[in-house]
């Protein structure tokens, strides 16, 4: 199928070589491309993204999936239990994969908002982590949260700029009954 763009999707690719030629640019159309059983479209891919499918999403983008965000103070909980989080804000219009807990391989910055160290994904000594995200049933079931643990670093991280590379989708959220099963689960 042919692709639209704009509003109402009125573009398409004859009226890009039409403005090619008025505005003098080169068009080159492209056949669609499928990957992974499905086409690789903007739509598709942040449906993927959105039913949580990270490893499909990985293989349509040709590289994992990638939240970065600056390190932002949280209310210490993770430190207590042991496992040190950082909380990260992201742009709000960003897709996010439903609740719950992923791998993920992380990369630190010291304030720059480029964060894409390729690299880092084929270092066996790289950043490992575990994202959650979700509401934090256990506590306070209220906003929705990114945290990461950097299950190698404890590095105080605030102000910093983190990215993560989500690997896959490990379980849904969940609300444990007791703390210490939460621990246990961790």
């Amino acid at each position: 199928p042919e692709s639209h763009f704009g509003q109402g999707a009125k573009g398409d690719a004859a009226l890009m070589q039409s403005r090619a030629k008025e505005h003098n640019f080169e068009v080159e159309v492209l056949e669609e491309v499928s990957l992974c059983d499905d086409h690789v479209r903007s739509t598709n891919i942040r449906q993927v993204i959105l039913a949580g499918n990270i490893e499909k999403a990985t293989c349509m983008l040709g590289r994992p999936y990638h939240l970065m965000g600056r390190v932002m103070g949280g209310d210490g909980r993770g430190r207590e239990l042991g496992f040190p989080t950082a909380n990260i804000q992201i742009n709000p219009s960003k897709v996010l994969p439903p609740d719950g807990v992923y791998a993920a391989i992380a990369t630190v910055n010291n304030g720059s908002s480029e964060c894409y160290d390729w690299e880092i994904l084929n270092n066996p000594d790289g950043n490992v982590a575990l994202v959650y995200i979700g509401k934090r049933p256990t506590f306070d079931n209220g906003k929705r949260h990114i945290e990461v643990h950097l299950c190698e670093e404890d590095a105080n991280l605030y102000n910093k700029t983190l990215g993560t590379f989500l690997i896959s989708r490990l379980r849904g959220d969940m609300a444990f009954e007791k703390v210490e099963l939460l621990i246990e689960q961790m």
